[in-house]
């Protein structure tokens, strides 16, 4: 199964290289705080789940494809989340979080136009954005949200299951 899978994920990997990539707002604050300090993956409630590894695999990631995708919705959740980190650390990581984003190309959706799909009345506004983008084999998703991910396949679309390529990727 794991060469199965990992000529699967190359077969995106190849596909996507060029078209770009959006990662989910969990992974991405967990990329951004990574890129800050390493040690405060493991102190903050967001991220510690993850690990320090996973920031490695999720740089690697992102490190391959030549457009990486954001969305304002998923930028302010971003942001709502980092209110948590301790206030002695808020303003460096900040500072790298602003410098972090000059990477990721923005796109604005309106939201009344994302929601005129009925499909995508299925999440919350930043998942049905997510949806949106993506519909159209614009760009793969990484996302570590099991619902949007069955979602998201149900519905043909190109995603990476966060906690499947970890484990596949540690193992290797």
């Amino acid at each position: 199964m794991p060469d199965k899978f990992l000529s699967h994920i190359d077969t995106l990997l190849i596909k996507y290289k060029n078209k770009g990539i959006i990662i989910d707002s969990n992974l991405l604050i967990y990329y951004f705080i990574g890129s800050y300090h390493q040690n405060l993956v493991k102190n903050f409630k967001v991220t510690k789940k993850y690990g320090i590894d996973g920031y490695k695999i999720i740089r690697d990631i992102l490190n391959l494809f030549e457009y990486k995708i954001t969305t304002p919705n998923i930028l302010t959740e971003i942001s709502n989340l980092s209110n948590k980190i301790p206030d002695k650390e808020k303003i460096e990581f900040y500072h790298t979080f602003f410098q972090e984003i000059t990477i990721f190309d923005e796109v604005f959706i309106p939201s009344k136009e994302v929601f005129e799909n009925e499909k995508s009345r299925k999440f919350g506004l930043t998942d049905s954005i997510i949806f949106h983008l993506s519909k159209n084999k614009s760009y793969l998703v990484l996302t570590d949200d099991f619902e949007l991910c069955k979602f998201l396949e149900f519905h043909n679309i190109d995603v990476l299951n966060y906690n499947n390529l970890f484990d596949i990727l540690k193992v290797n």
